[in-house]
């Protein structure tokens, strides 16, 4: 794995060391010709697919304590971030008892897809500025959040990070890309699919946690994410047709959050 080495621990102290991986990310590149940002992109795939197959290929490694695997209890409580501190904080939305129900359910279909997607070692947070290009390579930083779950949780993190704009076109070269590292089990329309619920589940994540991070603890630099989160998800579940209510539902806040900013932007003026 590419990971920053390290380079001192004091056990007693908890403190380490690690090597400076210097200041470019794979963030820094989101403006540059895709010729140039294509190899990056893939080279971060190998590594995130070596993870991916940990319990495949590394079944005899040891690993140390990690957080809790993704399981029912932490994708639902995903979904209740995404609501409580994104769809009511953010945008003001409150659901109906009868909607908050359908979404339930729909939601809890997710979940148990998600459950039965295949299991790997995941990132959780594998998104452009946590992908440093040193000496020309990626190396992945930010890691502590690593646990047990679905691989498609790490390429919907990847492939529709709000803070990068990929076309559908590279999107889907990618995607491609890493179906072909290895052979896969399921026919690639099914894993364009779970790719997609993957995408978004992360998606709700993130939306939950911009609205977190900016709205409760006044990191307005989380706030500008927010419509290319929401536009993303949108995009996600277009090719989705399990999850209508979560559809109608991200179409709300798209127009509640429009129409907050314009507001703002005319009081501001």
């Amino acid at each position: 794995m590419a990971v920053p080495k390290l380079l001192a621990h004091n056990r007693e102290l908890n403190f380490v060391v690690m090597e400076d991986l210097g200041a470019e990310d794979l963030w820094t590149y989101r403006l540059e010709p895709w010729t140039l940002r294509r190899d990056f992109y893939k080279q971060a795939l190998k590594q995130a697919h070596l993870l991916h197959r940990y319990f495949q290929d590394g079944a005899g490694l040891e690993l140390p304590v990690l957080m809790e695997g993704f399981d029912t209890t932490l994708y639902t409580w995903e979904h209740q971030y995404f609501r409580e501190e994104f769809v009511e904080a953010v945008c003001g939305l409150t659901l109906s008892p009868a909607e908050g129900k359908a979404l339930d359910d729909e939601l809890a279909g997710l979940t148990e897809c998600l459950m039965n997607s295949g299991i790997g070692l995941v990132h959780r947070d594998l998104q452009s500025q946590n992908i440093m290009i040193f000496q020309g390579k990626p190396v992945l930083i930010d890691f502590q959040g690593l646990r047990s779950g679905s691989p498609f949780y790490d390429l919907g993190s990847l492939l529709y990070d709000p803070y990068v704009n990929l076309t559908a076109e590279e999107r889907q070269e990618l995607l491609a890309f890493y179906y072909n590292l290895a052979p896969q089990n399921i026919p690639w329309p099914d894993f364009v699919e779970l790719f997609h619920k993957g995408s978004a589940q992360r998606l709700m994540q993130a939306l939950g946690a911009y609205g977190f991070l900016g709205h409760r603890n006044g990191r307005a630099d989380f706030l500008a994410h927010i419509p290319a989160g929401l536009h993303h998800l949108l995009e996600a579940l277009s090719h989705i047709s399990s999850l209508p209510n979560l559809r109608t539902l991200t179409t709300r806040c798209l127009a509640a959050h429009s129409n907050q900013t314009r507001t703002s932007s005319q009081d501001n003026n």
